[in-house]
């Protein structure tokens, strides 16, 4: 697959330079197809770009657990259950308080230093900003991030 001239450019404006590879592995496209926003180097990519890049995409990405300790902006819908609008660096979160994973996340986020989130990244039509959010389809405690001591 021939990458184009405005892909290139995308990759070089996400990572600043060429080094693309050193992060994504040896393929140049992967970032077009990447959903896996884990590592810390692609996560500081994905938020100095707003996820602009990825937009329309499902992700897969790791949230700290303080941005949910933080009070959110509630919206009320037609459907059940309100949305939660949660800020979250360059791209807030949105989670539905009739999602089933919502439950976990209010019994654990004093608990996990981190969220495995997994959604759609999209511009909603209340943000006047148009600004890209991430729609959370489900939250779960990260791997490896249980049983967090606030004294560490």
């Amino acid at each position: 697959m021939r990458i184009g001239l405005a892909m290139t450019s995308a990759i070089l404006l996400l990572f600043g330079s060429t080094p693309a590879a050193g992060i994504l592995g040896k393929d140049p496209d992967a970032l077009a197809r990447s959903t896996r926003i884990v590592d810390p180097e692609v996560r500081a990519a994905f938020y100095r770009t707003g996820g602009r890049l990825l937009l329309g995409k499902k992700v897969h990405l790791h949230v700290e657990a303080k941005v949910f300790r933080r009070d959110p902006e509630v919206r009320s819908t037609s459907r059940p259950g309100d949305l939660l609008v949660y800020p979250n660096r360059s791209v807030p979160l949105i989670v539905s308080t009739a999602n089933r994973w919502w439950v976990q996340v209010r019994r654990h986020h004093n608990d996990a230093r981190e969220f495995c989130i997994r959604g759609r990244l999209g511009v909603p039509s209340f943000d006047e900003r148009r600004r890209v959010h991430l729609s959370v389809d489900s939250i779960k405690r990260a791997p490896g991030t249980w049983r967090y001591r606030k004294d560490e």
